[in-house]
């Protein structure tokens, strides 16, 4: 884990979506999901023309991948922003409403655990991540530097 990481706390998503800078997307809270968001993320990236498209996937995917285990089943928002030299991705589940939702960490693991390094990998791509809660869900947000595609 970074020490950037800042457990609950999480930078807003701009509510602007005219810049171009942003976009959203809504998916089911399925393993599908895994993919499109992955899908998702790289057409974001080569629309904005920056860098940065595989390690951005495997964020993704790692959160929508966490989002699903974790939440009710009600869906999944995606949020992207890009700006002068990161993408910032929020994804946010709606919770369990029969258990309660704690801030997701990377714990220490053994090598034979089988699951359990999703965040690991996060935290390893990311120049910083967190979380926060909202209503009974979770948002988890990473952020990727990114250069212009040349």
């Amino acid at each position: 884990m970074r020490p950037e990481h800042a457990p609950l706390t999480a930078p807003t998503p701009p509510t602007d979506p005219q810049t171009g800078r942003h976009r959203t997307k809504r998916l089911a809270a399925s393993p599908a999901s895994a993919r499109a968001a992955r899908d998702w993320i790289r057409t974001c990236l080569a629309e904005w023309h920056v860098t940065g498209e595989d390690s951005a996937q495997l964020i993704v995917s790692e959160l929508v991948t966490n989002a699903v285990v974790h939440a009710s089943g009600e869906g999944i928002d995606i949020v992207a922003v890009l700006d002068s030299s990161c993408v910032t991705v929020y994804v946010t589940d709606t919770g369990c409403p029969t258990a309660p939702q704690r801030a997701p960490v990377c714990r220490p693991l053994s090598q034979d655990e089988e699951t359990g390094r999703g965040l690991q990998l996060v935290a390893t791509l990311a120049s910083h991540w967190g979380s926060r809660r909202v209503g009974r869900g979770v948002t988890v947000w990473a952020r990727l530097p990114v250069e212009a595609d040349r």
